[in-house]
């Protein structure tokens, strides 16, 4: 028989005979997942399948089980003896149903060695960027993993383009986490990676994967935000390496006698608002290449963690001309940085401290201050003597707290030393409110 032949007699056993085109179009998938028809194939759908089958190749080259629900076919030998070659049968079947037969399984297998490829020329960046190349390219060879299951939607060329655009979206992402007061929106951040503003908008697909992406390289930054709901987590997140909806959504609140001073724009309202007693929220819109200005000279600058020992120490220190301070929120935001840095810059003498909770989170949020800004900021009232001081008002560790704190003894990286000794020996924390809140006026700045 002729492939011509061939053709005429699939295209009549096709219009002629019931169940055959479902059952040839079934064969044509199953044959698509190789390139080739499986050696023994399960129909558990309507008997007219196998009765077409057979009709066709005869009961020699397609032998049905005793319970009709399996059939052994033969098409390489039928497609020798008739055709006088193996091959020919699923390319015209396939023509027929004006389809290109696919081969699957060697899709998959390209697919795969193209995206493990790709992720190769960036799995040794480190950081996020090799972080998540070295978890998509570990996945893709398992047949999983975001960029795996994306990549069955986008052609070869697609899979090139998608994969180098997210890439370069983690590193720009990693150039702006190494830069500790550098914000970008994410239009900004779309339009630098991507030429458009539209392919990263804060919640759509990349916004979120991202944000996800971050949330899963930094442990630490995930336990920030506990109680938010998951977008709101992931904007918290994005906005800690830079990244915000607006610049005008990363503020800081300070109380200082000051004004900033932006090209031949001067600002005054900070001092203004200082003289009646007031702290004032700033933008990163306002700092953004800014300079810090006072009548006189500011000698001391104080963070304080949380609002409510901010406030208190607002009111304590309400007439005092040269003491700047900054409520930084927690974790110190972007914001807070850089104005950290725009004050050390216009005054270098000045001193900088910090009051956070007597706890390790509270350490570690001055560690991070430090690193930061590359300043040296001294505790404030974070010693054991203040922690003695205060033992009343102390709250107990859980068993996984201390354990954190006797880790951090062990290595030896972090300030305040004796204060995490009297953690491991007390077990108990206290809250910063405990401390600003008592009756003295002023506290002494005792460790």
């Amino acid at each position: 028989m002729s492939s011509s032949d061939l053709a005429s007699t699939v295209q009549s056993w096709l219009a002629a005979t019931p169940g055959a085109q479902d059952a040839a179009k079934w064969l044509l998938d199953r044959a698509e997942s190789d390139g080739q028809i499986p050696k023994q194939l399960t129909l558990d759908v309507d008997i007219s399948w196998h009765i077409a089958l057979a009709s066709f190749f005869s009961t020699n080259y397609v032998r049905l089980s005793a319970r009709g629900r399996k059939i052994t076919p033969h098409f390489d030998r039928w497609e020798r003896e008739h055709l006088g070659q193996a091959g020919t049968l699923l390319p015209v079947l396939a023509e027929a149903f004006g389809r290109k037969l696919a081969n699957r399984k060697q899709e998959r297998r390209s697919r795969q060695d193209q995206i493990v490829g790709i992720l190769k020329t960036y799995a040794n960046d480190g950081g996020l960027t090799g972080h998540v190349a070295g978890r998509e390219q570990e996945t893709s060879q398992q047949h999983q993993g975001r960029f795996w299951s994306r990549s069955s939607r986008w052609t070869a060329e697609q899979i090139q383009a998608e994969l180098d655009r997210y890439m370069n979206l983690l590193r720009y992402t990693d150039a702006l986490r190494h830069d500790a007061i550098r914000i970008e929106r994410v239009v900004h951040v779309s339009r630098k990676v991507a030429g458009d503003t539209h392919w990263m908008r804060p919640r759509n697909q990349v916004w979120r994967d991202l944000a996800d992406d971050l949330l899963g390289f930094d442990s630490e930054l995930a336990t920030q935000f506990q109680g938010l709901d998951t977008n709101e987590v992931r904007s918290r997140a994005l906005a800690e390496v830079g990244i915000v909806e607006n610049l005008t959504s990363v503020v800081v609140l300070v109380f200082g006698r000051f004004a900033i001073k932006r090209g031949a724009a001067m600002f005054r309202w900070p001092s203004e608002a200082a003289a009646e007693g007031l702290p004032v929220w700033l933008s990163a819109l306002h700092l953004a290449g800014s300079e810090i200005l006072s009548d006189q000279k500011i000698e001391r600058v104080v963070c304080v963690e949380n609002e409510t020992s901010f406030l208190d120490l607002v009111e304590q220190h309400r007439h005092e001309t040269t003491t700047v301070c900054i409520y930084t929120e927690g974790q110190a935001n972007r914001a807070v940085i850089a104005l950290l840095r725009l004050i050390a810059h216009s005054f270098p003498a000045a001193s900088f401290e910090h009051h956070g909770d007597l706890d390790l989170p509270g350490v570690r949020i001055l560690a991070s201050l430090m690193e930061r800004t590359g300043l040296d900021i001294q505790p404030i009232n974070m010693g054991a003597k203040t922690h003695e001081r205060f033992e009343r008002a102390g709250i107990a560790l859980t068993e996984e707290e201390h354990s954190q704190v006797i880790r951090e003894i062990l290595a030896d990286k972090l300030p305040c030393q004796d204060l995490l000794q009297c953690l491991a020996k007390t077990r108990l924390r206290i809250e910063q409110e405990v401390i600003t809140g008592c009756s003295a006026a002023t506290l002494p700045m005792q460790q």
